[in-house]
């Protein structure tokens, strides 16, 4: 691997990281529980028989889809799981997956590099899901290419 990619796969690894961890502590801020102040001579509860109460499973970023993870990178915030652009990049990511020599995973870490690289460079904000529809119409079909190469053209094109 060049040290290019190399490059821009660790950009990318470290961008997905950051923004899942930004995930996680927005579901724990939603999810805490409020605090009640201790009150003097407050009795503690009897012990009963039944088992505790389990609390329901809060979800962890490994249980949200890849292009769910993607739609809220792309939106900078919050997205319901059933908005559309998460079934558009589900979609992408099935025909990139088919038309090009990468997997979902490296489609993805590879789009969110190609984002920050055209901030970078372009001082524009190009979307995800702009990159991933440049990308998905530029590969003919019945060709196999490499994603990230056709995402760098794209990306030079969009941040024009």
């Amino acid at each position: 691997m060049s040290n290019r990619k190399l490059i821009i796969v660790s950009s990318v690894s470290v961008l997905v990281i950051a923004a899942l961890l930004w995930i996680v502590v927005l579901i724990s801020l939603k999810n805490r529980p409020s605090v009640s102040p201790i009150v003097a001579n407050q009795q503690t509860p009897m012990l009963t028989t039944e088992p505790p109460a389990v609390p329901a499973a809060t979800p962890t970023v490994s249980t949200y889809s890849l292009e769910y993870k993607l739609a809220v990178i792309d939106e900078g915030g919050y997205v319901d799981e059933s908005d559309q652009r998460v079934a558009r990049i589900r979609y992408l990511l099935s025909e990139l997956e088919r038309k090009t020599t990468n997997n979902r995973q490296q489609i993805a870490h590879i789009t969110v590099s190609t984002q920050q690289k055209g901030r970078e460079y372009y001082g524009k904000d190009i979307k995800v899901i702009d990159i991933m529809e440049g990308t998905n119409k530029a590969i003919p079909e019945g060709r196999k290419m490499d994603y990230g190469e056709v995402a760098a053209m794209v990306i030079v094109m969009l941040g024009q």
